[in-house]
């Protein structure tokens, strides 16, 4: 575990790593609290397991017993990545650079990993991610038909039993498939083009809830992904208010999901509507906790409900010693705040397991249900879903 100093917890070290990744990619994009010229980036590296790495105090995370990531910032960056790849305890390195390799936190350490990958092939020498090229997708546009619908339920783990249900939108590929409406669809969107879909969306959703009320099921909450950016003029929030007046949806909660995958506009600009949206009855979630731009200082500042802890810190590639300890503490933090904590990617019992004694309010993933057709939830609801768990 690693103490997180603007909180004063231990922290699962994947965690921290990625917080200070989030606040150096945003220091260097807009140029505030990094010398001019600055960049910053991630390097992959391959080690003996008891080499002495001269890790001075970069931030840095093992992801196995052999291998680790760091992050390095300043207008060196490259130099210092060569200097430090060339260490006699270093096997091999990849090194993924900002801006150029990648956009987002997520996207640079793959990149990084993808360049050790190349250096094991090559023998070891330090491999560079290349520049990022953007592929030319199809610009999405919406025509104001309703989109396809998969359900995900939410399970709480002390009651046992499902409280809720994601919202996972899909539209028609225009070859008789569908694909998924996610960040390759709405990256450079229109806010008001998002707004439309999230209503849309809610709109079928509410609809199934009366089929699902008259068979006997209990109101189950509805959480749908929403970014930042669409509270930024107070449009959304007026849209979801006559959605609400309409479908009188309030034994069917609304959640909305904060998934940031860029970085954040200015948040004193954006709060008054974030509580607006709250005084309408909706609930707020920060989405994908440790994954995009959602880290530590959001959880804090956002007037939240709810936040979902990434896959990646329940199912990490690397268990470290003291990796529950630091889950708990993490748990532990956000229940101290009045938050209900969900855990995504639940995959086997053992996690689920582990939990349990963390104390995790709720979990989502395959082990509790792949996402359902509307029928097909009804079905899973009625017939006890998850009560085997």
């Amino acid at each position: 575990m690693i103490r997180d100093s603007a909180f004063g917890i231990d922290l699962p070290p994947q965690l921290v790593f990625h917080d200070r990744l989030v606040t150096a990619l945003a220091s260097v994009g807009q140029g505030t609290a990094a010398p001019a010229g600055a960049k910053a980036g991630v390097l992959h590296v391959q080690h003996r397991p008891d080499a002495p790495l001269p890790f001075d105090h970069r931030p840095v995370t093992k992801v196995q017993a052999d291998q680790s990531v760091l992050m390095i910032v300043g207008p060196d960056a490259e130099a210092q990545a060569q200097a430090f790849s060339s260490d006699h305890g270093v096997d091999a390195a990849g090194f993924a650079i900002y801006p150029g390799a990648a956009e987002d936190p997520d996207s640079l350490i793959t990149a990084a990993a993808e360049a050790l990958k190349e250096s094991l092939r090559q023998g070891g020498r330090l491999i560079k991610a290349p520049p990022k090229v953007e592929p030319t997708l199809p610009r999405f546009s919406f025509d104001g038909a309703a989109p396809s619908i998969r359900y995900q339920p939410k399970f709480e783990l002390k009651q046992g039993r499902p409280i809720g249900v994601e919202l996972l939108v899909r539209f028609g590929d225009g070859n008789g498939g569908e694909l998924p409406f996610d960040e390759s669809m709405t990256r450079g969107l229109d806010p008001a083009v998002l707004d439309r879909v999230t209503c849309a969306t809610l709109e079928g959703a509410l609809a199934e809830c009366r089929a699902w009320a008259a068979a006997g099921i209990q109101p189950l909450s509805l959480a749908i992904n929403v970014s930042l950016a669409q509270f930024a003029e107070g449009r959304l929030t007026a849209m979801l208010d006559r959605l609400l007046r309409h479908h009188a949806s309030g034994a069917w909660p609304i959640v909305l999901e904060i998934t940031e995958t860029e970085p954040p506009g200015d948040l004193e600009q954006l709060l008054p509507h974030l509580h607006d949206a709250r005084a309408l009855g909706l609930e707020l979630s920060l989405d994908d906790l440790g994954s995009g731009y959602a880290n530590l200082e959001l959880l804090a500042r956002l007037p939240l409900d709810e936040v979902k802890i990434d896959r990646s810190y329940i199912n990490p590639p690397y268990v470290t010693e003291g990796w529950e300890d630091g889950l708990r503490n993490l748990v532990g933090f956000a229940q101290g705040a009045g938050l209900r904590v969900v855990a995504e990617g639940v995959e086997t019992a053992r996690q689920k397991e582990a939990l349990v004694r963390i104390g995790c309010d709720c979990c989502q993933g395959y082990f509790v249900s792949p996402p359902l057709e509307a029928d097909a939830l009804k079905s899973w609801v009625l017939t006890g879903g998850g009560a085997r768990l």
